[in-house]
């Protein structure tokens, strides 16, 4: 795989690199299924029957035919060797890139991904020692921080994950980790951007903010 991180890559071509990978192991699969080792493994030793036989019978000639036989049958077999191995690094490089695009998480200020129709979701967990949920869409900001430290928690890209983002983060933190969740915990919440005119107002503000401070920052 490329030296470029996968996850530094926008989703469209994760999906064109699972697409061509794909289509790779296809063509592959197919090829190897086609051609099976083991046959050439078995004109390899009727050859060498031959080859004795040719000995025997001073048939030098048909012993040198033979002989460029099975030269042919091991370039075949490295052949499908080289396929098996390539199609299998292909298959890493697939798992790669399904890793990338099921924990990517999007975009924080893309601002397609803030439509006037998303709601906040819950993600079963709580604020700090409190009781009160932690939705998709919550901001929250440091205590005693300067510039103020945003945090957006957002749902990650599967079902079952969501996760905390920052500036100065240099990763997502997902929230099923107890000690992720501990950076919340000398915060104070600011909001949501999804719902609520004045909690979103305040959220969206703290959202610009980190947008700014986020034109310096080691992350995203």
């Amino acid at each position: 795989m490329s030296k470029v991180k996968l996850n530094e890559l926008p989703e469209k071509e994760l999906l064109n690199l699972h697409h061509e990978l794909q289509e790779d192991i296809d063509k592959l699969t197919k090829i190897i299924d086609a051609s099976n080792s083991t046959v050439f493994d078995l004109l390899i030793d009727e050859t060498k029957k031959e080859m004795k036989a040719n000995v025997l019978e001073e048939s030098w000639k048909k012993l040198k035919e033979n002989m460029k036989k099975i030269e042919q049958y091991r370039t075949i077999e490295t052949t499908l060797q080289n396929q098996q191995e390539l199609l299998e690094r292909k298959k890493d490089e697939l798992e790669d890139v399904n890793n990338a695009l099921t924990y990517r998480q999007q975009n924080l200020f893309d601002t397609e991904q803030c439509p006037e129709d998303v709601t906040a979701e819950d993600t079963g967990y709580y604020y700090g020692k409190t009781l009160q949920p932690i939705e998709s869409g919550d901001m929250f900001t440091k205590k005693d921080s300067d510039p103020p430290v945003y945090y957006f928690i957002q749902k990650a890209n599967n079902d079952k994950d969501f996760a905390i983002i920052g500036n100065t983060l240099e990763e997502e933190l997902l929230l099923n980790y107890p000690k992720n969740r501990e950076i919340l915990d000398d915060t104070i919440y600011i909001g949501n951007i999804y719902y609520g005119e004045e909690d979103k107002e305040d959220a969206l503000e703290a959202y610009k903010k980190m947008n700014d401070m986020l034109n310096s920052s080691i992350i995203y």
